[in-house]
């Protein structure tokens, strides 16, 4: 998923983007802090060492990237058979959803059929709310 050919629409309640794909990591990751950490590495520009949505201030707009769990052979923007890869969205410190908010992320690739994920937000009570 190259991020000059691919995007990544967000939609909420009170929030709509058309792009918000960063682009991929570099590296594996097993969790999403170690994700954010690397995405100030490999995206400077958007995630700088004072912006980590886990564990420092968030971004100033909604933005997305996605992380390999599992890789076999090359780290590319491709996700072969066997791969996992996991799409983090890190929402502006204003734009975050509340309870009941309804979200849709809209992932659209120049070929082939958008994936659209919609999820009812629940109630939140932690940093991080894993939608499945």
């Amino acid at each position: 998923m190259a991020n000059t050919t691919a995007s990544i629409k967000y939609l909420s309640n009170s929030v709509q983007y058309d792009n918000i794909y960063v682009g991929t990591l570099g590296v594996t990751r097993s969790d999403l802090t170690s994700a954010f950490t690397r995405a100030q590495v490999d995206h400077p520009s958007t995630f700088s060492t004072a912006i980590h949505p886990i564990t420092k201030a968030a971004p100033s707009t909604t933005k997305a990237i996605v992380y390999w769990t599992v890789s076999i052979g090359t780290y590319n923007s491709i996700l072969d058979q066997g791969e996992h890869a996991v799409l983090a969205v890190a929402h502006g410190a204003s734009e975050r959803p509340t309870s009941l908010d309804k979200v849709r992320v809209e992932v659209v690739v120049p070929t082939g059929a958008p994936l659209t994920v919609e999820r009812n937000v629940p109630s939140i009570t932690t940093s991080v709310v894993d939608l499945g």
